[in-house]
């Protein structure tokens, strides 16, 4: 697998969808005011997108230091938009899908550990 095919992986779009129901009329999740918007759900999107392209402009052998400096951006995004959506936007399974998706592509771009380390844990506040 390469990283622009994870822009498609079913694992984002459930994070997506999952966020997205809870603002869905028609659902039967839906909630009046989850604290966030279709907007905000789009954002999270964008900034999924921008993690793989930056891990792809790494080039193909990257270092552990250069590709961790990609995951703190987009982990420090996410806290962001989490908190103006007042940590409403992010929940248990979003949280799960999110971080094993930010991992995948950490792991496919190049990183390496000798352990299970949760990849985001350092700077993540979902």
């Amino acid at each position: 697998m390469v990283l622009s095919e994870l822009k498609e992986l079913d694992r984002k779009k459930e994070v997506l969808w999952s966020m997205a129901d809870l603002i869905d009329p028609t659902s039967e999740s839906f909630s009046k005011d989850p604290g966030y918007t279709i907007d905000d759900v789009e954002t999270c999107s964008k900034i999924l997108d921008t993690y793989i392209d930056q891990l792809v402009l790494l080039g193909k052998h990257p270092n552990n230091d250069e590709i961790l400096s990609v995951v703190q951006t987009v982990v420090e995004s996410l806290n962001e938009l989490n908190a103006e959506c007042g940590n409403g936007l992010i929940e248990t399974m979003e949280r799960e899908n999110l971080c094993d998706y930010i991992q995948e592509a950490a792991i496919i771009a190049g990183w390496q550990s000798e352990s299970d380390e949760d990849v985001t844990e350092e700077w993540r506040e979902w």
